[in-house]
């Protein structure tokens, strides 16, 4: 009977969370910083802007090259943090199915 998990599989997904758990916290602690990052820069460009109402000020913050990079960067720290957490779940699935693989293995054996 040919398995569908390869142990080259399991040792990954196991080795991935079992010792790459805190470079997902630090994904996620940049991005909760980028964020802060992004309302600081944006209000700091409302108070700037030269504009007279509430209005025309926020759309010349978000229409700012500053805050255009600022969003890039975040945008990057949340694709880093969904690719841990994609990571993550791809590591848990194939745990899973490896143990349901091996459970089938052994039901086999007892009826074979």
């Amino acid at each position: 009977m040919k398995l569908i998990i390869s142990d080259e599989l399991v040792h990954s997904a196991v080795d991935y969370l079992a010792y790459h758990g805190d470079k997902a916290a630090v994904a996620k602690g940049h991005l909760v910083r980028a964020e802060y990052h992004r309302k600081r820069i944006r209000a700091q460009l409302i108070l700037s802007a030269p504009h007279a109402s509430l209005g025309m000020r926020e759309a010349w913050a978000e229409a700012h090259d500053d805050y255009a990079e600022v969003c890039k960067k975040l945008a990057l720290c949340e694709v880093a943090v969904e690719t841990h957490r994609n990571r993550r779940s791809k590591s848990e699935t194939i745990c899973e199915m490896w143990r349901t693989e091996q459970a089938t293995v052994r039901g086999l054996r007892k009826v074979a």
